[in-house]
């Protein structure tokens, strides 16, 4: 059961997912409190909140929670009184940095896993057949989602294969879950969006099939 959100100052959002859980909750059936700031971690999550009909006071200019903690410690600078409460739903995979930032400035933060992504078991003969036909890279927009395909993936041959491909990622904490999953080509999206990272993958690709000179080509 959600709490009161007349309880807190900020409530932070860093995901439309959230944003859809909250609404199925009916979170944003009923008035928003007066008190209570919202923050969003990106874009995305701000227009998803949107779409619910509330505003974000607070966005930062890059998604991610490392620039969402940034803009919410600069946002308290020289404020008088107390940082406040702060409610913090997100994934039960979700990373510390945030919530531990925010607690060790004097927040005092209430975190609510809404949800706890559950690993699938994945079809070899499936994934063999989608690496016949020419997969040329994984995308992960999320930690939870490279776990969930590393865990979900129980052949070993299978695995070694998907290790192979190139990774594109949303952002370092993403692609710091696919490098100690044992990827080691990891493009990260720039800027973080779903665009971003279609023109860093193909930026990418670009600079792979352009050979790198030699000083044969040199000097010819």
């Amino acid at each position: 059961m959600l709490p009161s959100l007349d309880d807190f100052d900020w409530l932070i959002v860093t995901s439309p997912r959230t944003v859809r859980l909250l609404a199925e909750a009916g979170v944003f059936e009923t008035p928003r409190p007066e008190r209570l700031r919202v923050a969003a971690a990106g874009a995305q999550t701000a227009a998803a909140l949107g779409g619910e009909g509330w505003s974000a006071d607070q966005v930062p200019g890059k998604a991610g929670a490392e620039p969402l903690l940034r803009a919410l410690l600069a946002d308290g600078e020289g404020a008088t009184s107390p940082p406040g409460a702060v409610l913090f739903p997100a994934s039960a995979q979700a990373g510390t940095n945030l919530p531990d930032g925010l607690t060790r400035a004097g927040f005092q933060v209430r975190r609510l896993d809404l949800y706890s992504p559950r690993p699938r078991a994945q079809d070899p003969v499936w994934w063999n057949d989608r690496i016949r036909e020419g997969i040329d890279a994984l995308t992960f927009t999320s930690p939870s989602a490279v776990d969930g395909l590393v865990q979900g993936v129980t052949d070993p041959t299978l695995h070694s294969l998907l290790l192979c491909l190139p990774a594109g990622v949303q952002g370092p904490t993403t692609g710091s879950a696919a490098r100690e999953a044992g990827w080691t080509d990891i493009i990260e999206a720039r800027p973080r969006s779903f665009a971003g990272l279609a023109d860093s993958l193909e930026a990418w690709f670009l600079a792979a099939s352009d050979p790198s000179p030699t000083p044969d080509t040199l000097l010819a």
